[in-house]
């Protein structure tokens, strides 16, 4: 039994990029236990996993609860061992701890920028509440954080499937892969996924804490919203509930709902947004859309359009088409409290390099559409290098990366009046405290 961004296995999760990922195949085998996902949407989660608990007959979970539902069992021989102890052996026996928490925070920073992103992250006050609430419970088994256990698996693979992570009620593991492609390119895809799986954790987890003596969660409303798989309510008023109430999944848009509801869809993207402002790093997810559309209804409009023309196309086509249907509906209605996740921004280089890289382009494609939705908005370039070679030498490059920001952001339709300024600072100007993050210097600051 796995909540997870993914709605497709066990310990998976995916948030929502700015270009998401190609759909995952289900490989359910046959049809879906259907009196188990209605108990699941009248009963709630809890006692569907006491049920499973009883049960406990299998070596593995023999039901997973996905954001489309139920589906048969698929674990890995490490997750059937950690059910067999979990629930075997008594409920009462603690689990052995895998990781302290500041081991979890150093091995979720797999890059620079994700090492970055997570600092920002660990000294956020939602996420710091969140962690401090399963930190004080006292539910047992008590594990690496109160009652939940934390796993990082770099190359996590589920069913021969690379997996982002994900949160297994049955044997309480909140587990992330940092090395996923979508992570390493935008750390913010990381902070998502992170604050996605521990509010699953903190939603399963309160009812045993309270019983323990604890008060309510800081969840703020949020919580683990079941819905079914798009086809089973395709066309009919359900679909358009749905697409308004939790909006579309991150890991397949075009055939699922996401599984968190919307206060805790907004919780995410306010620890996102901080999380951008404060690292420097990373640009909006998926989960911003759904935010932006569940609140303008033009954006919901312009949205749902362009990704319903999306989904038709082949497989092939439809991953990119999407991505684009996002990054247009953030950079038109993103509203004003959110555009700091935007602008200020800054683009990294590698050492001596001036070339942007695939995923710095895609800031720099978000940065091209914002301004063009947003004619009044102009802004300033300016190059930055690390504190290696001669200040001459310096400002050339850090002109010449200015110089291919601003080429990249023209080509992609920017106005050229609403770009003020390509400069360079050079060497002047370094934000890096030391020689492991000099990666931080070598940059272009779009200013507005």
């Amino acid at each position: 039994m796995s909540l997870n961004r993914d709605a497709t296995s066990a310990s998976a999760a995916r948030s929502r990029a700015v270009r998401p990922t190609a759909p995952e195949p289900d490989r359910q085998i046959g049809d879906p236990p259907h009196a188990v996902l209605a108990l699941q949407r009248t009963a709630g989660n809890a006692v569907v996993l006491r049920l499973l608990r009883i049960a406990a007959r299998p070596a593995c979970p023999p039901l997973q609860v996905q954001r489309c539902g139920p589906i048969p069992c698929d674990c890995s021989a490490e997750e059937q061992e950690d059910y067999a102890r979990s629930v075997g052996s008594g409920a009462d026996q603690p689990t052995v701890s895998r990781l302290t928490e500041p081991q979890f925070r150093t091995q979720l920073g797999a890059t620079g920028e994700q090492r970055v992103a997570i600092d920002a992250l660990f000294a956020n006050a939602t996420f710091s509440a969140l962690m401090s609430y399963l930190r004080t419970c006292a539910a047992t088994p008590h594990q690496d954080v109160g009652p939940l256990r934390l796993k990082v698996t770099p190359g996590l693979k589920i069913g021969g499937t690379e997996r982002f992570g994900g949160y297994n009620p049955v044997t309480a593991t909140l587990e992330i892969n940092p090395t996923k492609r979508e992570h390493v390119a935008n750390p913010t895809e990381l902070v998502d996924t992170i604050v996605h799986e521990l509010i699953h954790a903190v939603d399963d987890l309160q009812p045993a804490c309270q019983a323990a003596g604890s008060g309510p969660a800081p969840l703020a409303g949020g919580a683990t919203a079941v819905a079914p798989d798009r086809a089973a309510v395709a066309g009919t008023p359900e679909e358009a509930r749905l697409m308004q109430e939790q909006g579309p999944g991150a890991s397949d848009p075009c055939g699922e709902f996401i599984d968190i509801n919307d206060a805790a869809q907004r919780m995410i993207v306010s620890v996102m947004n901080n999380n951008i402002v404060v690292s420097g790093v990373g640009r909006p997810t998926l989960t911003f859309v759904n935010t932006i559309i569940r609140d303008n209804p033009a954006a919901m409009t312009s949205f749902d359009a362009c990704r319903k023309t999306a989904c038709a196309l082949p497989a092939a086509r439809r991953n990119e088409a999407v991505g684009t249907c996002a990054a247009e509906t953030i950079a038109t209605f993103i509203p004003p409290a959110l555009q700091t996740a935007l602008l200020p921004t800054r683009v990294r280089f590698g050492h001596n390099s001036s070339t942007v890289s695939a995923s710095e382009a895609e800031t720099v494609r978000l940065v091209a559409l914002f301004l063009k939705a947003h004619p009044a908005v102009t802004v300033n370039l300016v190059g930055h290098t690390d504190s290696t070679g001669s200040t001459a030498t310096n400002l050339v490059v850090g002109q010449r990366r200015s110089d291919a920001v601003k080429a990249m952001l023209l080509a992609k339709g920017a106005p050229p009046a609403q770009i003020v300024s390509a400069t360079s600072a050079g060497k002047a100007g370094p934000i890096s405290t030391t020689p492991a993050d000099q990666f931080l210097d070598r940059r272009v600051e779009i200013l507005q």
